[in-house]
């Protein structure tokens, strides 16, 4: 059946610390995912899905190293 549109969610947590004034370091997730789960029944909880057997879990775990000059 086609789908006139396609609902996306987006969700991202970060965590950062400054090591030394010019130098940090993050770590965090993010998702990016359809709205709803994969029956199109319900909302899908950003981060992971919880809700059916096939769970497909777009989550991705980040860490960055960002310094300046």
């Amino acid at each position: 059946m086609p789908r006139g549109r396609d609902d996306l969610t987006w969700g991202l947590i970060a965590l950062g610390y400054e090591i030394r004034p010019h130098l940090g370091v993050s770590l965090g997730l993010s998702s990016f995912q359809p709205a709803l789960d994969a029956r199109y029944r319900y909302p899908r909880f950003p981060f992971f899905d919880f809700t059916d057997t096939n769970m497909n879990n777009y989550t991705q775990l980040f860490a960055s190293v960002s310094g300046t000059l």
